[in-house]
């Protein structure tokens, strides 16, 4: 069954470690129905070091080119965005401009001459401190890809407008006294999308990074059933299936020159879906007939958003080989290629494995947003996952820290005083229809089907919950806990050599402490790294969880107390009664989860965050 573990925790993580996390916002989520309405209100800003608002067009205004809104309210939400810096004063926010349905007939002509594009650099500039960015994103897909309609030569022009963009925004903030605004690209992925339209080295010279969007590598464009978004490929594939992956894609940049500590890896809150030939053929490259049925929120045949996936009681199975989980249904023939908590886990290893830059999710609206789909326990539970794995690593110490204190001590305090949380609700959307349909169509069409269909039987579901709800929840989350169970349990038990030290079983996993029910070791590259649960939880080695002491038999010394769900006395902002270091957001009655900055806590009173006093740092940070 497609998972539905109740987590004991909130994943609550700093945003002072050196990985990028890149969030993309669309602007027409806002004309989802219902629940999956989502505004610049839900995003939870301490859980993104940047984020994109897409898009913007490229376009002629009286005669001179520039940026231009897209949505009538863009305005508007532009100033609702820029209102998380007050939460998370290190937030970066990017216009990115462009999009599959933006085209390209626009990109191409902007950049055909240096005067055209100096113009356009000048009103970029304008427009960009005009509404506070941060910088900007060229999301042209794709220069150089004649079926898209721009020819070869866009490769050279791209190249130049990336040049003079870096130029023109050094130039502004050295006159201006202003910090420089950014400038980043979203790419194509594959050997044929770069050779024809990226010229790899300028692009690592002249931009702060590029984002990979390793994505929309399999659909309902094909006649097959594939994942939307492998990390590996599988060893049935052949050319040139065995190169619609992310870990070719990373390679082939690396290998072209990109330095890889700016390559951004992409992940997918959404999955694609199709409709099966078969009931009983629902193996990758199995044969497909159409596109899937839309979801209720995101209504787009071949597509579903997380949020509306893990709602689905359909039988998954997790892939091996391309590291990554699909689901099915017999009676509707419904077929749907996702990423869940486990496989997102899996990508922020691989990117700290192999040194990148960080991950940009596309897109924060198709996450639980508003944890009350998935039933995780928590919001966000992708974007959570993603914070905790490249936590865990970029804060590993080079020998495992002492076996009577947390692996990472709490970091040091802001050096700008917090300010006060939002006051502002979501608007209501328009009845007007949307102007722009989500970039959700391929980034590029496979030519050949896998001549084999792979052999791996689904791996059973997890089968341990809580049995009880809890009555009182653990005040941190764990510096780098697991955030969900892997498919298989170590085979192996726990070893250790001759000096005391852990020995880890297997290259990667998570394994009990011998002594010390709070304590767990996280092996990777077969190194291990002490880690540590929170106060009131035990490591619990069947769910690879921190849990409650009740869920751990071999350590339960009290009773279960349970966690009333909070309800919304009204719109407006409200302490977390079990966390002084959280508050909620309420908007329409929803109740939207967020959390101060690593070292604050929410004053009740003022209702801003402020510095811990020395009696509230051993509550929140033990």
């Amino acid at each position: 069954m497609i998972s539905q573990l109740i987590f004991a925790f909130a994943i609550i993580v700093p945003s002072t470690y050196a990985f990028r996390i890149a969030c993309w916002y669309t602007n027409w989520s806002q004309y989802r129905p219902g629940a999956g309405k989502f505004f610049p209100g839900n995003i939870d800003p301490n859980l993104c070091t940047h984020i994109y608002y897409a898009f913007a067009n490229v376009g002629l205004e009286n005669g001179e080119w520039g940026l231009q809104m897209i949505e009538w309210n863009d305005e508007a939400k532009y100033a609702e965005m820029m209102a998380l810096k007050k939460i998370n004063p290190k937030l970066k926010v990017l216009l990115a401009a462009g999009g599959w349905n933006h085209g390209t007939a626009t990109f191409n002509s902007m950049s055909k001459q240096r005067s055209t594009r100096a113009q356009f650099l000048k009103n970029v500039i304008s427009f960009l401190r005009k509404y506070n960015f941060d910088g900007l994103d060229y999301d042209w897909e794709y220069p150089g890809d004649a079926n898209r309609g721009s020819g070869p030569e866009t490769k050279q022009q791209f190249s130049d407008l990336v040049k003079e963009s870096r130029e023109a925004f050094d130039a502004e903030a050295a006159l201006s006294g202003s910090e420089r605004l950014l400038v980043t690209a979203s790419v194509g992925v594959t050997a044929e999308k770069a050779k024809n339209g990226y010229d790899i080295p300028v692009m690592n010279k002249y931009l702060d990074w590029t984002n990979l969007m390793t994505y929309d590598l399999h659909g309902a464009w094909e006649n097959f059933l594939g994942h939307n978004s492998p990390l590996y490929p599988r060893s049935d594939e052949t050319y040139p299936q065995n190169q619609l992956n992310a870990h070719v894609s990373v390679e082939y940049w690396i290998a072209q020159g990109y330095d890889p500590a700016n390559l951004l890896l992409g992940v997918g809150s959404y999955g694609r879906s199709f409709t099966m030939q078969d009931a009983n053929r629902h193996d990758l490259g199995d044969p497909a007939s159409r596109a899937g049925s839309p979801g209720p929120f995101t209504r787009e045949n071949g597509f579903l958003g997380y949020y509306e996936v893990c709602q689905n009681a359909w039988p998954s199975v997790f892939n091996s080989e391309h590291k990554v989980p699909y689901a099915y249904d017999k009676v509707s023939l419904q077929w749907v290629g996702y990423d869940d908590m486990t496989s997102m886990r899996i990508k922020a290893d691989y990117v700290c494995a192999n040194q990148l830059g960080g991950i940009h999710m596309w897109a924060l609206d198709m996450d639980d947003f508003s944890g009350q789909f998935c039933k995780h326990g928590m919001n966000y539970p992708l974007l959570r996952t993603i914070n905790a794995g490249l936590q865990a690593c970029s804060s590993q110490p080079s020998t495992p820290a002492p076996t009577d204190a947390p692996t990472q001590a709490p970091t040091t305090a802001p050096t700008q005083a917090p300010t006060a949380a939002p006051t502002q609700k979501p608007t209501q959307a328009p009845t007007a229809a949307p102007t722009q349909s989500p970039t959700a169509a391929p980034t590029q069409k496979p030519t050949q089907a896998p001549t084999q269909a792979p052999t791996q039987a689904p791996t059973a579901a997890p089968t341990h919950k809580p049995t009880a709800a809890p009555t009182a929840a653990p005040t941190q989350a764990p510096t780098a806990a697991p955030t969900q169970a892997p498919t298989a349990a170590p085979t192996q038990p726990p070893t250790t050599a001759a000096n005391g030290e852990f020995v880890c079983p297997s290259e990667s996993g998570y394994f009990p402490h011998p002594s010390n029910c709070r304590k767990f070791y996280h092996c990777a590259m077969n190194k291990a790294f002490n880690k540590i649960c929170p106060k009131g939880t035990y490591y619990n080695p069947k769910t690879y969880l921190c849990d409650y002491e009740y869920n751990v038999p071999s350590c339960a010394n009290g009773s279960p107390i349970v966690i009333e769900p909070f309800v919304c006395p009204s719109d407006g902002i409200f302490p977390d009664p079990d966390d002084i270091g959280c508050y909620y957001n309420c908007a329409n009655g929803n109740p939207f989860h967020l959390c101060c900055l690593n070292g604050l806590v929410f004053d009740t009173q003022d209702l801003i965050c402020r510095f811990a006093l020395p009696e509230e740092r051993e509550i929140t940070f033990p």
